[in-house]
């Protein structure tokens, strides 16, 4: 048997021990609480004071007098002041992205098309030029480009041969 020299005494514990029930008790979160109850004051502070400033006249400010006056106030709703009105110029777009935006609109009925603006023409390359949904799409864009000075608008097939012509 070894002796009572060598023996050594063992504080560790084992791997399955409890926290002693007191200091479950004291981690009551005294920290977490004193903050929550300053942000909930701050909180109420700041609508107590909003809510106080709004610039209504309190029933007890109002003289007898004057009770008639600010009920007419209070019931009238005031004209706002009509807006000053700058001549603007009008916004003129350039041909190309008007282009660039029937090309996409054609895309996405998949009906593709080139699209080239030569000064007021525009022309259409495109294998779908006799498709009615090709020509009511560019119908929709012929008045906006219209506003933009185009004057006639073509579409030719990939092989050359034009198939309509619209004035615009």
């Amino acid at each position: 048997m070894p002796s009572a020299r060598l023996r050594r005494a063992s504080f560790q514990a084992g791997g399955t021990t409890i926290a002693p029930e007191a200091a479950v008790a004291s981690t009551g979160g005294g920290p977490w609480l004193i903050i929550g109850g300053v942000v909930a004051a701050a909180a109420l502070l700041v609508a107590i004071v909003v809510w106080s400033s709004t610039g209504q006249p309190t029933p007890a400010a109002v003289d007898g007098d004057d009770l008639d006056e600010a009920l007419v106030a209070a019931a009238v709703p005031q004209q706002p002041e009509p807006p000053i009105e700058l001549p603007v110029a009008p916004v003129r777009l350039d041909p190309l992205t008007v282009a660039d935006r029937l090309e996409s609109a054609l895309a996405t009925e998949r009906l593709f098309a080139k699209i080239t603006v030569h000064g007021t023409v525009v022309e259409l390359r495109s294998e779908f030029c006799a498709q009615p949904r090709l020509r009511a799409i560019v119908a929709k864009a012929g008045p906006e480009l219209r506003t933009q000075g185009v004057t006639a608008l073509y579409c030719v097939e990939l092989h050359g041969a034009r198939v309509f012509t619209q004035s615009l």
